[in-house]
């Protein structure tokens, strides 16, 4: 399983669990996600959800050998792939339940998407941000750049994507793209 849950009085942790790829998304990723959002969406005992990752990434984003490379030249799978990435995407953004994104290390391009459609979003200190796909000569698609764009300015949004800097949990919050940086250590990760 890529992912894990768990949950008491009303909160549920879903733990992306595939900390030897840095919690990259992966189709069983997507599915199992897709899966878990239709079972919460009407689990009236769930009062919130809380998002994170196990070991010391939160997302680093699509897994680019199973999303891009494992469907090329096969177009219906990969429509397949994105429209269930859209819609357990809608299922988290569109959420009765108020959802908080808890950014435990790395989260890069997707993971930033998944962050961003979460209502809050928390960020340890070992949190770095960024949008890198400018480091191997592309330019960020999807998700990956809408919700950073929606949630910063123009002027940080153009900087992330152009730069392919990364922010720490500090600058992330100062830009308002996390609501609060936990920098006196208290935030732990009991999932990895």
């Amino acid at each position: 399983k890529t992912l894990k849950g768990d949950g008491a009085d009303g909160i549920v942790t879903i733990t992306l669990n595939r900390p030897e790829k840095k919690n990259a998304l992966s189709q069983q990723l997507h599915r199992e996600m897709l899966d878990t959002l239709r079972g919460l969406r009407d689990d009236w005992t769930v009062r919130v959800i809380v998002l994170t990752g196990s070991g010391d990434s939160f997302c680093a984003g699509q897994d680019l050998k199973e999303f891009f490379a494992e469907t090329h030249g096969k177009p219906e799978e990969a429509q397949r792939v994105t429209r269930m990435v859209i819609e357990w995407g809608e299922l988290l953004r569109l959420n009765d339940k108020p959802t908080i994104a808890k950014v435990n290390g790395w989260c890069f391009g997707a993971g930033l998407r998944i962050m961003g459609l979460c209502d809050m979003a928390i960020a340890s200190d070992k949190a770095v941000f960024g949008l890198s796909e400018i480091n191997f000569g592309i330019f960020p698609a999807g998700g990956a750049l809408k919700v950073p764009t929606e949630l910063l300015s123009h002027r940080d949004a153009l900087y992330l994507t152009l730069t392919g800097d990364r922010l720490s949990a500090a600058e992330a919050e100062k830009i308002r793209l996390v609501n609060r940086a936990d920098l006196m250590g208290g935030f732990t990760n009991s999932a990895g």
